[in-house]
């Protein structure tokens, strides 16, 4: 049996769709980042997500939807509409398609009391509607709003319903959404997703390589190509693990020269979490070669609760023409050539450093190629 293609892997697997409710979504105004970010983490737990639907505030159409999900899922997740506001009724659309009546929970108001009381909200009557539940949800905590996230049994379909606001999403997953899901996966059915992110080499090349490597070995495969990374993704049935390790060391050992992150690590995270370990210290990050793509790769990781003790110790600077000098708490990338080249220095050490993307057309590829590599050798020396 030859390595497959990854949807034939997946037919068999139990299926999810996510129901993302919103006319904020539907008219542009906000981009769904939550099937986006809930699809990965699925993903990982060997739960195939066959489908994302975006619905607009509308009683009828939700209930439409949720008819036909349920259908043809045996998970469903909801976000969006919990607030206190009119135009927050998903938890009445989901009663009435359940047959499960509200109740109320008298914890979830004390809880929404005491937070708008510690913030110095006053609270309105009508957050009261954001403490009502299909009867016998599993209710959880959301420490960083006052829409709790839920849980109900729809007949043979499982339905988690979290806040719409990402922030808030991630927060009622990792207050107990999360591992709930996870025990929808019989334990003979769980994979062990294994992932590299490589630079330098084609898709169709990977993918010829890989395959040969893995042919015969009926290990599922997948790529993802998001400049400047190739992803290379092969699932694995933890029960076969022992079976099928020399496969997975010889496809590792092809692909370690071309690696810089593994099973979904990030580089400005990889970077800045040993600076955090580090005796504070005044580190200055100067970006002379990405046109700021680099400063916006580390603001954006800087924005992260864990490295706000960070912003303080941290300055950064987007210059495109000048000459360093090499100083100790200083990392720099500058002085970029047509040939490829460009200068990277970390404290009083400066090297050079190529890329393989010199023609005119692949300007954009080439930035997002330094700025990771910049990342890559600047968190091994930081």
């Amino acid at each position: 049996m030859t390595a497959t293609s990854l949807f034939v892997f997946l037919d068999d697997m139990i299926k999810a769709s996510i129901l993302a409710i919103g006319t904020e979504l539907t008219q542009g105004q906000v981009t769904n980042r939550n099937a986006t970010w809930l699809s990965a983490k699925l993903t990982e737990m060997n739960i195939n997500v066959s489908r994302h639907v975006t619905v607009a505030d509308e009683h009828l159409e939700i209930l439409q939807v949720l008819r036909q999900l349920e259908q043809e899922s045996h998970i469903i997740l909801v976000t969006g509409g919990l607030g206190p506001t009119t135009d927050d009724f998903t938890r009445d659309v989901l009663s009435k398609w359940s047959g499960l009546p509200l109740q109320y929970d008298e914890a979830s108001w004390k809880w929404i009391e005491d937070r708008m009381g510690a913030l110095g909200i006053p609270v309105a009557e009508s957050n009261r509607q954001q403490c009502y539940f299909p009867k016998g949800s599993v209710i959880y905590p959301n420490p960083k709003g006052s829409a709790r996230g839920f849980a109900f049994q729809k007949d043979k379909c499982a339905v988690f319903v979290f806040p719409g606001p990402p922030h808030e999403l991630e927060c009622v997953w990792d207050h107990g959404a999360g591992a709930d899901l996870a025990k929808k996966v019989p334990s003979q059915e769980r994979v062990r997703l294994f992932r590299w992110g490589v630079v330098g080499r084609s898709e169709a090349e990977l993918g010829e390589n890989v395959e040969r490597i893995l042919r015969g070995s009926g290990l599922q495969t997948g790529y993802r190509a998001h400049a400047p990374y190739v992803e290379v993704k092969v699932w694995c049935e933890e029960s076969a693990l022992a079976d099928k390790k020399v496969y997975l060391e010889e496809l590792d050992r092809y692909l370690t020269p071309h690696v810089l992150v593994k099973d979904g690590e990030d580089l400005a995270e990889l970077f800045l979490g040993k600076l955090l370990m580090k005796p504070s210290q005044a580190i200055t990050i100067i970006d002379g070669a990405t046109s700021g793509l680099l400063s916006e790769r580390i603001l954006q990781t800087l924005r992260k609760p864990v490295f706000r003790p960070l912003f303080h110790s941290i300055e950064i600077i987007t210059q495109p023409r000048f000459e360093p000098k090499p100083v100790e708490g200083v990392f720099a990338i500058w002085d970029v050539k047509p040939t490829g080249e460009w200068k990277l220095a970390y404290g009083l050490e400066v090297m050079e450093v190529k890329s393989p993307y010199v023609k005119p057309q692949m300007e954009e590829r080439n930035r997002r190629y330094i700025a990771e590599m910049s990342l890559y050798h600047w968190m091994q020396h930081a």
